[in-house]
C-alpha cells in the first residue's frame, strides 16, 4: 500500500489559483479552493480496498514546487507579531505562550449527518438563502456553504466513476463485484443518509476526509460515541446477513486509512451510560475492540467511557497485552467527565450529552470550536518571580510587571498569594495574544465545516464568527508537578526545618546546583507529588486551583478558558528551554508529563502515582488531562496481575480520576528500539492525545520514555 499525502492549501491560494481568487470574499475564496481541491487532487482505489478514500500524492512523489513552497511558507502568526515581539521571547525562553490559531480538533455531529445526508444541509441552506437579503454578508456566506456542500458530491462521484471504470476493465468476477459495490455506495453517501454498516463506514470516512481537507488540518478530528450512533447500522447489516468478521474487516481498513492520514489522534469512543444510569456497552463495542487488536495501528485512539456498571467482560477485553503494548485504550471516568462538563455551568441535561474528542477534550458535537493549545503556562515561572524579587531564574523578562516584588516571606501562604499575582499578569498577556490569534483564524472561514454544525446555516455565518455556540480555549499547565514539589521543598527546608533560606535555594537553582550538590540532595529527598504523600499532593492541588481560578475568572459568555494537564511530548522540548527548578530538576531536563509526576518522583510504582492524582481536583481541569501509567509487559499475561491492573484503573476512575492512558513495553525493548530503530518500525508509544511510532520520535523524547518506564517498572511489582 502506498502512503498518500495532501497538497498545501496556501500553495493553491497563493500560487495555483492566485488570480482566480482575486476580489473574492474570504468565504467565497475558501469554498472555491475547497471545490478545486476536491476536483483536482489525485484519487485512488487500491487492490482489495473494501471502500474508497485514498487521495493525495504517494510518498516521495509530491510535486517539488509544493514541497519547496511549504518549506519556505512564513509562520502565519508573524503577520500579527514581528520576530522581536515579547510574545516570542515568552515562548522561546519562558514557555509561557499562546496559540489561538488552531486547526482541526473537531468533532462533527456524525450521528446527525449520517441520518440526514449532506443533501438535506444543501436544502436547508437554500431555504435560508430565500430569506436572506441579496448580496448581504449572510447571503454571501450561505452561497459559500452551498458551494462547499455540493463539492462533496464531486469528491464521492469521482470515486464512483473510478470504481466503475476499474470494474469495466476487471477480468475477475469477484473483483468486478467489489468495485461495483464501491461505485454504488459512493454514488449515495455522504450526500444521502446511510442505511447499513457498510454505507455508514464509507460515509464516515468521507466525512473525516472532507473535514480535514476543508480545514487544511489532519489532526484531532474525532468520531465521538461511535458504538452508539453506528449501532443501528450494525444491526441492520446483521439482519442483511453480514457477519461480525466481515464488518470487522471494514473497521480494520478504516483504522488503517486513518493511521495513514494522521488519524492517530482521532478518538473513537465506546461505552458510557444512558440517562437512567444503564451501561451502554453493546456488541459493536466489542467488535471495535477486536478490530483494534487485529489492526494494531496507532489509529484511532480507542476511548472507553467507564462507569460502575461497565461489564467485567469489557474490562477483561481491554486490559490486554495486545492493546497496552500499543498504548491502547484510553480510559475515561463517565462520572468525572460529566461533573467536569457540568462545572462549566451547563445544566444536568446538557452535560449528559457531552462526548469525548481527542486531546482529552469534552465537547458537544457540532457545537464547539476550540483552541486546543490556546494558552500554555509554565507553572514554575510565577514561583521564580515570587521568590527571586520579580526576576526569572534565567534571562531578562520582556515585559514590565505591576506586581511589587517581595524579598521575604513568613510562610507558604504568603508565597502563594504572590504566586497568584504574577500568574494573573502572565495570563493577561498571553490571553491577549490568544484572542488576537483567533481574529486571524476568523479570516480563514470554513463554509463546509460550518454548514454541518448545528446553528451556522440558520445564522448564516462561520463557526468562528458566532456560528458555533461554544468557544473553548484550552490552557495547558506545564511543570505543575515541578512547581508543586518546589513549593513543598521550600516549605520543608525553609519554614519547617529552617535548614536553608529562600535566597540559598534560589541561588543554588540559578547555578544549576553546581557547587550546591547537598542542597539539591536535600531538595530531592523532600516528599513529591506522585509518591502518595498527602502533603505533597495538596501542593499540586493548591497551585492547580490558583491557575484554574484565573481561567474561570476570565470566562466571558460562552467563551471558556479550560484548565488542562496535557503536555504530549512537549515536556521534553519545552523542558530543554528552561533553567533548573526548585524541585531539584536540572536545567534542560524534561518537566513532568501530562497529569503525572516529575520523573524523579516515579519511584513508588503506579499505585502511588494513581493515589496522588486522585487528590488533585480533576473535575475542574475540564480541558482534559492524561495520567500516563506504565505497566510491565511481563505482568500483562498473568491473570492475577492483570486483575489487579484492571482494579487499579477502575479504582482511579471511581475516586476522582478523569482519564488514564496506558503503555506496557519493557524498558529493554525501548532500549533496543533506540539502538536499532529499523528493526522496530511498528513499535508504538502513547504520547498524550495521540500515539506515535517510536522510531519517529526525537532521541531526547525516546530517552525520556526509557527513563520514565524504567523508573516506574523498578518501583512496584505491579508496574
Amino acid at each position: 500500500m502506498k502512503y498518500f499525502y495532501t497538497t498545501n492549501r496556501a500553495y493553491a491560494r497563493d500560487v495555483v489559483y492566485k488570480d482566480a481568487v482575486l476580489g473574492m470574499t474570504a468565504p467565497e475564496r475558501e469554498a472555491f479552493l475547497f471545490r478545486k481541491y476536491l476536483e483536482d487532487i489525485p484519487i485512488y482505489i487500491e487492490e482489495k480496498d473494501l471502500f474508497a478514500g485514498w487521495y493525495g500524492y504517494p510518498e516521495g512523489e509530491e510535486p517539488q514546487e509544493i514541497l519547496e513552497f511549504s518549506r519556505n511558507y512564513p509562520n502565519i502568526l508573524m503577520t500579527n507579531y514581528p520576530a522581536d515581539h515579547p510574545r516570542w521571547t515568552l515562548d522561546r525562553e519562558f514557555v509561557f505562550n499562546a496559540n489561538g490559531f488552531d486547526r482541526s480538533h473537531d468533532l462533527m455531529d456524525c450521528r446527525q449527518i449520517l441520518q440526514r445526508g449532506l443533501n438535506s444541509y444543501v436544502k436547508e441552506v437554500e431555504l435560508q438563502l430565500e430569506k436572506a437579503k441579496p448580496d448581504s454578508e449572510k447571503a454571501v456566506y450561505l452561497k459559500a456553504m452551498k458551494q462547499a456542500l455540493e463539492a462533496s458530491r464531486i469528491f464521492s462521484e469521482r470515486y464512483a466513476d473510478l470504481a466503475a471504470k476499474m470494474a469495466a476493465d476487471a477480468q475477475d468476477e469477484a473483483e468486478k463485484q467489489r468495485l461495483l459495490r464501491i461505485e454504488k455506495v459512493c454514488r449515495k453517501v455522504p450526500m444521502e443518509p446511510a442505511e447499513d454498516f457498510y454505507e455508514a463506514i464509507q460515509a464516515l470516512y468521507f466525512l473525516y476526509s472532507l473535514n480535514c481537507i476543508s480545514d487544511d488540518g489532519w489532526v484531532s478530528v474525532s468520531f465521538g460515541s461511535f458504538d452508539q450512533y453506528v449501532y443501528p447500522y450494525y444491526l441492520k447489516s446483521k439482519e442483511q446477513g453480514w457477519t461480525d468478521a466481515q464488518m470487522q474487516e471494514l473497521l480494520v481498513q478504516l483504522f488503517y486509512m486513518l493511521d495513514i492520514y494522521e488519524g492517530q489522534d482521532c478518538a473513537l469512543c465506546i461505552g458510557g451510560i444512558d440517562d437512567d444510569g444503564n451501561d451502554l456497552t453493546n456488541d459493536l463495542s466489542y467488535l471495535v475492540v477486536s478490530a483494534e487488536k487485529a489492526s494494531r495501528r496507532r489509529a484511532p485512539l480507542l476511548a472507553v467511557r467507564i462507569n460502575p456498571k461497565t461489564p467485567a467482560k469489557l474490562m477483561d477485553a481491554l486490559v490486554d497485552s495486545s492493546l497496552f503494548e500499543i498504548g491502547q485504550p484510553t480510559f475515561y471516568s463517565e462520572n468525572e467527565c460529566f461533573e467536569a462538563v457540568k462545572g462549566r455551568g451547563f445544566t444536568t441535561e446538557k452535560a449528559k450529552t457531552y462526548q469525548v474528542s481527542t486531546c482529552m477534550q469534552l465537547v458537544f458535537p457540532g457545537e464547539n470550536v476550540m483552541a486546543s493549545w490556546g494558552i500554555n503556562t509554565n507553572m514554575h515561572l510565577p514561583l521564580e518571580l515570587a521568590l527571586n524579587n520579580g526576576k526569572p531564574f534565567r534571562g531578562e523578562f520582556p515585559l514590565p510587571f505591576q506586581t511589587e516584588p517581595k524579598s521575604s516571606y513568613n510562610n507558604v501562604d504568603e508565597i502563594c498569594e504572590q504566586y497568584t499575582r504574577y500568574s494573573k499578569e502572565l495570563f493577561a498577556w498571553v490571553k491577549e495574544y490568544c484572542l488576537k490569534d483567533l481574529e486571524l483564524r476568523r479570516q480563514e472561514p470554513n463554509p463546509w465545516l460550518s454548514a454541518v454544525g448545528h446553528d451556522c446555516i440558520e445564522l448564516g455565518c462561520d463557526r468562528y464568527c458566532g456560528g458555533s455556540k461554544y468557544l473553548d480555549i484550552i490552557v495547558q499547565q506545564f511543570a505543575f508537578a515541578n512547581a508543586a514539589d518546589a513549593l513543598g521543598a521550600v516549605e520543608k527546608l525553609v519554614f519547617e526545618e529552617k535548614k536553608y533560606t529562600i535566597d540559598e535555594l534560589v541561588t543554588a537553582a540559578i547555578h544549576n546546583f553546581e557547587g550546591y550538590e547537598q542542597i539539591r540532595k536535600d531538595i530531592l529527598s523532600c516528599p513529591k507529588y506522585g509518591q502518595n504523600n498527602v502533603k505533597a499532593d495538596e501542593k499540586a492541588r493548591r497551585l492547580l486551583g490558583i491557575m484554574t481560578d484565573i481561567c474561570e475568572e476570565n470566562w466571558e459568555g460562552d467563551t471558556r478558558y479550560l484548565s488542562s494537564l496535557h503536555t504530549l511530548n512537549a515536556d521534553v522540548d519545552r523542558g530543554a528551554k528552561l533553567p533548573a527548578m526548585l524541585d531539584g530538576r536540572l536545567a534542560g531536563e524534561p518537566v513532568n508529563k501530562n497529569a503525572g509526576p516529575a520523573n524523579e518522583a516515579r519511584n513508588n510504582g503506579p499505585t502511588a502515582i494513581v493515589m496522588s492524582a486522585t487528590r488533585i481536583d480533576q473535575k475542574r481541569l475540564s480541558g482534559g488531562q492524561a495520567l500516563d501509567v506504565h505497566f510491565a509487559a511481563r505482568n500483562m499475561d498473568n491473570p492475577d496481575k492483570k486483575a489487579k491492573i484492571g482494579a487499579l484503573i477502575k479504582t482511579y476512575l471511581a475516586n476522582g480520576g478523569m482519564q488514564m492512558q496506558v503503555n506496557a513495553l519493557s524498558p529493554e525493548t525501548l532500549k533496543k528500539a533506540y539502538a536499532e530503530p529499523d528493526k522496530y518500525r511498528n513499535l508504538i508509544v502513547r504520547i498524550g492525545g495521540h500515539s506515535r511510532y517510536f522510531y519517529e520520535l526525537s532521541d531526547s523524547v525516546k530517552l525520556e520514555f526509557i527513563e520514565r518506564f524504567s523508573k516506574e517498572e523498578a518501583g512496584s511489582s505491579m508496574a
